[in-house]
């Protein structure tokens, strides 16, 4: 039998698999993994894009609360259906707190900024997470830090402030059917952005966790403290909306329905295919979300946009090269 390991946390953010891989699969399941691996990317991408068509209707929190909810209920019936303990052990239990607060931070900001961006760019910002988990990596865990990474990770930096454009730097922007004025822009991607940070801070946490404890139950906390703390935000803060037509209902369901299969299919493609091919695949999320923007929003990228997300894509596409390269 291969041996196993978890991926890497510089090669994960809020979309990312839970469960141990192998490591000498054949080329039959390699195909198939990174099969897998594209589809979980238009499963996630379907949900970015409900996400945004509901997010006309519904408050960002609300929306985190229902997939939750769901996404919590699912994990519980498949733990069950597993023989997984859905709780995990004792003495771990502590950092799957952490590491189901900080998703649920990075959920709920990634679900703000695509209420507000364009839908590429909200996608594109929020896939510099690989480059923060490295970081994050780097000074909690001792991982390399190599030079070629840090380069990595002023590139990516630059891209982000490409895709952004505050007009300090960039002027004032032309008029587009879905633009928001600067100041709001700004804020959008900085929540974006921060979004990424605690994605990236869940996925160090579930590295220091080890394989000790099931994909599943990292589920299960994910669902079930996002649940609570959107909800505690969505009462305080906003104004709470019931689903009233089928429309609704049918978005909302798409989104937690979406996001618990596309973690699935996510698991068992990176349990087939290694991680440095895989992690290329996981790329297709942002052109999915170009495409959805362009032909569903009419959002017509502008040329900022298209410099940066090829910045960021570069940074995370050569550090994906330079690490499966390095294990093989």
């Amino acid at each position: 039998m291969s041996a196993t390991s978890p991926p890497p946390p510089s090669e994960v953010n809020e979309a990312s698999p839970l469960l141990a891989k192998t490591t000498e699969p054949n080329v039959r399941h390699v195909l198939l993994g990174l099969i897998l691996v594209a589809t979980s990317s238009l499963a996630f991408s379907t949900m970015s894009l409900f996400v945004k068509l509901v997010g006309f209707n519904f408050p960002p929190m609300e929306i985190v609360f229902i997939r939750s909810i769901l996404q919590f209920g699912l994990a519980i019936i498949s733990c069950w259906y597993m023989g997984v303990f859905p709780w995990g052990e004792p003495s771990l239990r502590k950092g799957l707190v952490v590491r189901g607060f900080a998703g649920s931070v990075g959920l709920a900001l990634f679900y703000y900024s695509l209420t507000k961006l364009p839908l590429s760019d909200a996608t594109v910002l929020f896939f510099v997470s690989p480059i923060f988990t490295a970081i994050l990596a780097r000074l909690f865990l001792k991982e390399s830090y190599s030079l070629f990474d840090q380069a990595a990770s002023v590139v990516s930096f630059t891209g982000v402030i490409f895709v952004a454009q505050p007009e300090f730097l960039f002027g004032a922007r032309k008029s587009n059917p879905s633009d928001i004025d600067s100041t709001s822009r700004i804020i959008a991607c900085v929540a974006c952005v921060c979004g990424s940070v605690a994605s990236s801070i869940a996925f160090v946490t579930i590295r220091q966790l080890g394989l000790g404890v099931h994909y599943m139950v990292h589920v299960v906390y994910f669902g079930g403290i996002s649940s609570i703390f959107s909800l505690i935000v969505s009462l305080i803060f906003e104004p709470v909306k019931i689903p009233s037509t089928l429309y609704d209902w049918v978005g909302l369901s798409v989104i937690s329905v979406s996001a618990f299969v596309g973690q699935g299919l996510l698991n068992y493609g990176l349990q087939l295919a290694p991680s440095g091919p895989a992690t290329l695949m996981r790329n297709f999320d942002i052109v999915f979300a170009f495409i959805f923007g362009i032909t569903i929003f009419k959002e017509i990228p502008a040329m900022n946009s298209l410099l940066g997300t090829g910045l960021i894509l570069c940074s995370t596409i050569g550090m994906g090269i330079k690490k499966w390269a390095g294990r093989r």
